[in-house]
């Protein structure tokens, strides 16, 4: 076997030339993001072709090892979901340390699909992009969607985008809804680094995946699953099928609130916030010696409209409404965009900043 060879995952052209000559000549890679201190590197399974570092949505990063097959098994899968054009152009805006930016690069391989970088994401940059490269595709975090939305307001997208891929963390319905208006051409993304990029595309299991629920959680089965994963893969995300078959997620099953012995999902909760009026919210949990837990909403924007968003948050179920509430300047992200839920929670614990009733 090849030994393990390091590669850190900017959107360069040379990078990405160096991953496909790896991925063609049968060597094994990993791939580092500059911006996090990865696990110790381990030894190879037989058939891993390249090694990532999850996310760490839920704590520390882990390594995850893929196989050509399941990275070919992936991108086969996504474009029988979107179908094949001549001239078709991926831009990748993300991390190539990251299955969302790395799997571009699988799928431009199995295609002749050709691959638009920008090294960074820059609302500017990405806009020239799209407009000339001719780029036909592609794929970002809701706060890269929101950022564009909101920096570039008079931006209509071009007739030749045909497809935006939105994942890696849940899009509130209001964004997705200002996307759709401004012609913008969202499709809804599901799935993680075990998986090889998304499994599901605006809730539709594309080839080959299958998906149960296992005591509350989303389990994937499938040719694109890590090496290290069995037949199923239990995910750390709530969900569930419902009867025209579509994967509904509720968020992370580690963010359940319990409260009064029932099991509250965050990301459902912002959800009916979001169509209330109210937000970006963040929600999570806070500690009651009565009800084990209750409601709590941090909600961007000054401390006066708090009494407004919660008169608007009045026709909730009550099981869900937040009972306290704090106004907060901007809500914090991981690494890779994703709303960070537990620096929220740490930073209400901690005092950071007032809870209100």
């Amino acid at each position: 076997m090849t030994r393990l060879r390091r590669i850190a995952g900017k959107a360069r052209p040379e990078v990405v030339a160096e991953i496909v000559a790896c991925l063609e000549r049968g060597a094994v890679i990993a791939i580092d993001d500059p911006a996090v201190v990865p696990p110790p590197l381990p030894d190879a399974l037989p058939g891993a072709a390249v090694v990532l570092h999850t996310s760490g949505t839920t704590g520390d990063a882990k390594r995850v090892q893929l196989s050509r097959a399941a990275l070919m098994a992936s991108a086969e899968a996504t474009w029988r979901a979107l179908g094949r054009r001549a001239g078709d152009r991926w831009l990748c805006c993300l991390s190539l340390a990251r299955i969302g930016g790395l799997s571009i690069i699988t799928r431009c391989m199995a295609s002749d699909c050709e691959p638009v970088l920008v090294e960074r994401f820059d609302v500017e940059a990405v806009i020239e992009a799209i407009e000339s490269e001719r780029v036909t595709l592609i794929s970002l975090v809701p706060t890269m969607l929101e950022l564009l939305l909101s920096r570039a307001p008079a931006w209509q997208p071009p007739d030749h985008l045909r497809a935006c891929l939105v994942g890696g963390a849940p899009a509130s319905d209001d964004l997705l809804d200002r996307a759709r208006q401004r012609g913008v051409p969202v499709v809804t993304a599901y799935g993680m680094t075990e998986t090889c990029s998304h499994v599901a595309l605006d809730g539709v299991l594309v080839d080959r995946a299958r998906a149960q629920v296992i005591d509350g959680r989303i389990a994937i089965s499938g040719p694109m699953l890590a090496l290290e994963c069995g037949p199923w893969f239990v995910t750390g995300d709530a969900g569930e099928i419902d009867s025209t078959g579509k994967l509904i997620v509720y968020g992370r099953a580690d963010d359940a609130i319990l409260s009064a012995g029932e099991t509250i999902h965050p990301a459902q909760v912002e959800r009916e916030l979001d169509r209330a009026g109210v937000g970006p919210t963040c929600v999570f949990g806070v500690p009651d010696p009565i009800w084990g837990e209750i409601v709590a909403a941090a909600v961007v924007g000054p401390p006066e409209q708090l009494r407004g968003m919660s008169d608007r948050a009045a026709a909730l179920p009550s099981r869900i409404r937040p009972r306290l509430w704090a106004a907060v300047r901007s809500l914090p992200t991981t690494a890779a965009g994703k709303l960070d839920r537990r620096a929220v929670a740490r930073a209400a614990a901690q005092g950071g900043f007032a809870l209100i009733r």
